[in-house]
């Protein structure tokens, strides 16, 4: 994840581009999971599904990291991507970089989906998103996750 700072092409995310190029607005919305409960008691008491709009509420008020969490931030100095101390990490409202959240349910409830058959036997695909994982500093466990559900996928016939 950028430390919120978006002087290089880099840095760009698809809404940062797509709300320069278009005249609307992209409307963002986050999958909330038991993380809201922090910001939000009561949270786990919401019917599942929930969307919550966060402008103007405790929930907006609250960090982005919150909700998006990642190891680690990084910036680029020339061609070098430098990763950012913790302590000088940027803070960004919730609200300032997401629109809602959809409350699913508690992380327990839910079931993960395996990868397709059709997925998994397109190593392109497979090999762009390890690829993707491992730049945006997502834990390695994502592309362990990935690999595990292709290789317990039957091949397509």
């Amino acid at each position: 994840m950028s430390n919120l700072d978006m002087h290089d092409w880099r840095m760009q995310t698809v809404v940062s581009l797509l709300e320069r190029a278009a005249p609307a607005k992209v409307f963002t919305v986050w999958n909330g999971d038991d993380r809201l409960e922090a910001v939000q008691p009561g949270v786990a008491s919401w019917p599942a599904p929930s969307l919550a709009i966060l402008r103007g509420t405790v929930l907006g008020a609250a960090d982005a990291a919150v909700f998006v969490p990642a190891p680690a931030r990084f910036t680029f100095r020339g061609e070098t991507r430098v990763e950012v101390p913790r302590d000088q990490w940027r803070p960004l409202r919730a609200e300032d970089q997401l629109d809602a959240v959809l409350y699913l349910g508690p992380r327990s409830a839910l079931k993960q989906v395996p990868l397709s058959a059709g997925i998994c036997s397109d190593p392109p695909y497979i090999e762009e998103r390890l690829r993707r994982i491992a730049v945006t500093g997502i834990p390695r466990a994502e592309a362990d996750r990935v690999t595990q559900l292709c290789a317990s996928v039957p091949p397509k016939n």
